[in-house]
């Protein structure tokens, strides 16, 4: 499953890659966090929650 942070970031037309660099962490860092693999910081999940205009609990909601 993934997070609704993948959802999203497609919505904004961004890739992981591109997202990644807006918040200064690694496109490898970021795919873990989408996949929840990693539960990512308070600070990186305000940092993505400011790029998309989108709230941190939203962002970290699983989709199937």
């Amino acid at each position: 499953m993934k997070r609704k942070l993948a959802y999203v970031r497609r919505e904004h037309g961004l890739s992981q890659d591109e997202l990644a660099e807006f918040v200064d962490i690694s496109p490898t860092e970021l795919s873990k966090i989408e996949y929840g693999e990693s539960d990512g910081t308070e600070p990186i999940w305000t940092k993505l929650s400011t790029v998309l205009h989108t709230d941190t609990s939203t962002l970290k909601e699983f989709q199937q």
